[in-house]
């Protein structure tokens, strides 16, 4: 199975390591694909994308989870940029 398809149906389905999704629109599976991709390189990597703070409010500790870093959003705008190159060669 490749990672981006289109099936019978009109819809692109999306899957990398295990996860599936089906898309209606090129767009949305090319960036799901990034996000895919993106969020298992930091995996491997060890970096955190949504740093967790924790809060202490009224003796109730809170962990409150950030949205994901600059740098994440950098990296997925590149993979998304690349998948794009690849795809539009074919």
């Amino acid at each position: 199975m490749q990672a981006l398809q289109r099936v019978s149906a009109p819809v692109y389905v999306v899957s990398h390591h295990g996860k599936t999704f089906r898309c209606f629109s090129r767009n949305t599976a090319i960036k799901r694909l990034a996000h895919f991709m993106t969020q298992r390189m930091f995996c491997r990597a060890g970096i955190e994308t949504r740093p967790v703070t924790k809060v202490d409010r009224d003796d109730v500790a809170i962990h409150y989870i950030n949205k994901p870093i600059q740098r994440y959003w950098d990296a997925q705008a590149r993979c998304e940029r690349r998948l794009r190159k690849i795809l539009s060669r074919k």
